[in-house]
C-alpha cells in the first residue's frame, strides 16, 4: 500500500528562572511511505547553560489531546510509554550539539500526528 503518513515536529519555547530554553525542529514537517523510516530532530538552545535535563517527545494526533510517547533521562536512558513499540520508536540525545532525535522505524499510519519535542 502506498499510504503517505504526516509526521510534523514543532518548536517550543520555554522558559525558567535560569535560562530560557529554545527547542527548534530544523525540518518543520515530513511525509513518508509506509513501512519507512522516519527521522526527526530538535535542536536545543540554553543561553549558554549545558543542558543536562530530560528530553521529552509527545505526540498529538486530530482531535486528540497530546500524549508523551518517550523521554530520554539526564543520563541518556530512553523511557518509553507503555502502549510505545520500543522497536519502533528510537530516541537519541547528544550532548555535544544538544540535539534529540526521534527515528520511527516502520511507518504506520496509526504514527500519523504531530510530534513535540521538550
Amino acid at each position: 500500500r502506498n499510504v503517505k503518513i504526516l509526521l510534523i515536529v514543532a518548536f517550543v519555547f520555554l522558559s525558567d528562572t535560569k535560562a530560557d530554553i529554545l527547542i527548534t525542529q530544523l525540518i518543520p514537517s515530513i511525509t513518508k511511505k509506509q513501512g519507512n523510516t522516519a527521522f526527526l530532530e530538535c535542536q536545543i538552545k540554553t543561553g549558554g547553560l549545558r543542558n543536562n535535563g530530560y528530553i521529552h517527545w509527545y505526540r498529538q494526533k486530530p482531535d486528540q489531546p497530546l500524549k508523551r510517547i518517550l523521554y530520554i533521562s539526564s543520563n541518556e536512558n530512553v523511557v518509553h510509554e507503555q502502549e510505545v513499540d520500543e522497536e519502533r520508536y528510537e530516541a537519541r540525545k547528544r550532548q555535544r550539539d544538544l540535539s534529540s532525535s526521534l527515528r520511527i522505524h516502520r511507518v504506520e499510519e496509526a504514527d500519523a500526528g504531530l510530534y513535540y519535542c521538550a
